[in-house]
């Protein structure tokens, strides 16, 4: 519970605050292109593939977050569940002496976590590269084309322009993939916040409402043939 109040509910409510992105990258890239095409002509559809490129590239790492984040958080709530066991029943593992056994176990429940941890972090790291190199590869791909199809020599009044629309490309493809990434930890958030608020308060089957016993004989609970040992 403890873990879905301070990160999934966190992770849902950020989303909410940059969801203004879904509308100004597609149009800021769409408007981008269009000048670039009524200076540089068709070549500026050379960079639209490479951004098309970028874009397939951040869905497929997206979607390999989605099912790690996933891991993560259910190992994470059993690590945390476990260390709420312990500190909830302190007294019993002190008496009963299972330090080291709770411990190891806690401690088995890290490993794992950092184990997946660690290829959530090399997914990071994949997405900073791509994010990096998304403005250089337009650039390369739209001057590529340019130089290999047009006929008239690249001129001055054609090639700054064309780098100044470029460069009011790389800020929404640098930030793309971080979008992605805060989409789909907020979609698998809101699958746990839905999954948990979805569960019945009590089981009826394992609940009897009535009094008390209203006979001296009569026991709400009953023991017979058992043997206890310390």
């Amino acid at each position: 519970l403890s873990n879905l109040i301070d990160v999934d509910c966190a992770r849902v409510q950020a989303s909410f605050q940059g969801s203004w992105s879904i509308l100004w990258l597609p149009i800021q890239i769409g408007s981008t292109t269009a000048l670039l095409f009524a200076i540089i002509g068709p070549s500026a559809f050379g960079g639209l593939c490479s951004v098309v490129f970028m874009l397939a590239v951040n869905a497929g790492i997206a979607a390999r977050v989605k099912t790690v984040s996933e891991r993560l958080m259910k190992l994470r709530d059993h690590r945390l569940k476990c260390v709420s066991e312990v500190l909830t029943s302190v007294r019993n593992v002190k008496v009963e002496a299972i330090e080291d056994e709770m411990l190891q176990r806690i401690g088995g429940f890290r490993q794992n976590e950092m184990r997946v941890l660690w290829q959530r972090l090399l997914l990071s790291v994949m997405q900073v590269f791509f994010l990096w190199l998304a403005p250089l590869l337009v650039s390369v791909v739209t001057f590529s084309v340019l130089a290999a199809t047009s006929s008239h020599p690249l001129t001055s009044s054609m090639i700054f322009p064309a780098l100044a629309l470029l460069r009011t490309l790389q800020e929404p493809l640098r930030s793309l993939p971080s979008f992605l990434t805060q989409a789909v930890q907020a979609a698998v958030s809101a699958k746990r916040l839905a999954n948990f608020f979805s569960r019945r308060e009590i089981n009826q089957n394992n609940v009897t409402i009535g009094g008390g016993p209203t006979k001296v004989n009569q026991w709400l609970m009953q023991a017979q043939n058992c043997q206890f040992e310390w």
